[in-house]
C-alpha cells in the first residue's frame, strides 16, 4: 500500500504543479517530439550525437577511433551532423563504446550486460518456479544498480570519465565481495 501511494504522489505532484510540470512534462514532450511530425531518440542533441557516433563506427568498425576521441572527431567534415552534433562524448555508453573501442569493445560491453541479465532471469526464475532465493536482498540491489547503469536504451555519461567510473565499478565489486563472502 505504501509503494502504491509513494507511485501515485510521483505522477501526481510534477502533473499538478506548474513549474514542475513545465519542466519534468512539457519540456520532455517537448524534446522528444511527441507532439510534432517526427519523434526525436531522446532529444535532437541526443540524436545528432548518435549520429555522428554512427558515422565514426562505420569507418572503424573494428577498432574504433581511440578512447576519448569522440570529441577530437565530431567536428571532422565527415561525422559533422549539426553544429549540436560535436561534444565530449555519444550521450549512450553503447555508442560510445561501439565509436570509440569498435566491435571489440563493444562486445565486451555486450557480454557484461548479457552476464547480469542472466543472473536476474536465473533469480527470477529460481524464485517463482522452484521457491528459492538464488541472491539475497544486497545482491538483488547491487545487480539491479548495475543494470541500470549500463542498461542500453538509456542516455549515459561518458564511460571513461573518473567519476562516473565509481557508478561503474563499486557495485560490480561489492557484488563480487558478497559471492565470495556470501553475507553481507
Amino acid at each position: 500500500m505504501n509503494l502504491f501511494i509513494l507511485l501515485l504522489l510521483i505522477l501526481i505532484i510534477p502533473v499538478k504543479t506548474d513549474p514542475q510540470k513545465k519542466r519534468i512534462w512539457d519540456y520532455t514532450i517537448k524534446q522528444t517530439g511527441i507532439n510534432s511530425e517526427r519523434i526525436k531518440f531522446f532529444s535532437l542533441h541526443h540524436e545528432s550525437h548518435f549520429k555522428s557516433a554512427y558515422r565514426m563506427y562505420s569507418d572503424n568498425k573494428i577498432i574504433g577511433i581511440g578512447v576519448r576521441n569522440y570529441r577530437n572527431y565530431c567536428n571532422d567534415k565527415k561525422y559533422y551532423i549539426s553544429n549540436i552534433s560535436c561534444s565530449t562524448h555519444p550521450h549512450n555508453t553503447y555508442i560510445q563504446f561501439l565509436s570509440e573501442l569498435g566491435l571489440i569493445g563493444f562486445s565486451f560491453l555486450l557480454f557484461l550486460f548479457f552476464i547480469f541479465i542472466y543472473f536476474s532471469i536465473r533469480h527470477l526464475r529460481e524464485k517463482f518456479l522452484k521457491q528459492k532465493i538464488l541472491f539475497d536482498n544486497f545482491q538483488i540491489c547491487l545487480l539491479a544498480s548495475i543494470l541500470i547503469t549500463i542498461w542500453p536504451l538509456a542516455p549515459s555519461g561518458n564511460f571513461f570519465n573518473n567519476w562516473l567510473s565509481i557508478i561503474y565499478f563499486y557495485p560490480i565489486g561489492m557484488l563480487l565481495w558478497s559471492f565470495q563472502n556470501n553475507k553481507y
